[in-house]
């Protein structure tokens, strides 16, 4: 975190209302495709969004660290995604749970098989792949040991390959 953003935060903290909006606006892109790779629907995605701003600014005083102001705001906005799974009991196109198979006519892109896959691997591959943190950031972020994040990293990956190597016979499995 660069020297800008630590005195936002340390602003925000002490009750400066325009630094956290300058802090969230540094951060949004990365926040708005995380929840959107999580939620997939719109709605969702501005409800965790809104959520995690509110809940930000409410508990910005918490925030122990000013540097990890962005693991913090991301747990903040995880936390948040698995609340309105749970409250919705439906996540991207398939229900939670739901096993089966999916046709698709043509083209199924990368981003679409991801959103297929179950919660517990979506979320670590998104961190990862799409938002750029590094396992020990999603560690800390998702409360997981490093090696758990690693291991939810790899059968996520593996699910993807065999999905892509089926995507071609135009099925997808077990998700």
């Amino acid at each position: 975190m660069d020297k800008k953003s630590l005195m936002l935060v340390k602003k925000a903290k002490a009750g400066d209302s325009e630094s956290f909006v300058l802090l969230l606006k540094e951060y949004e892109k990365v926040l708005y495709g995380t929840a959107k790779r999580i939620l997939i629907n719109e709605e969702y995605v501005a409800d965790a969004l809104q959520n995690t701003f509110l809940k930000g600014f409410e508990q910005i005083t918490n925030l122990r660290k000013n540097q990890y102001f962005n693991t913090w705001l991301c747990r903040i906005l995880i936390n948040e995604c698995y609340a309105i799974i749970d409250k919705e009991k439906k996540y991207s196109m398939l229900s939670e749970g739901e096993v089966g198979e999916i046709n698709y006519l043509e083209g199924l892109d990368f981003q679409e098989l991801v959103s297929c896959l179950d919660i517990k691997y979506r979320v670590p591959i998104t961190l990862f792949y799409y938002s750029g943190y590094s396992i020990k950031e999603i560690s800390q972020i998702l409360d997981l040991s490093e090696n758990t994040v690693k291991t939810q990293l790899r059968r996520g990956k593996q699910l993807l390959e065999k999905n892509l190597s089926d995507e071609s016979e135009g099925v997808v499995y077990g998700l």
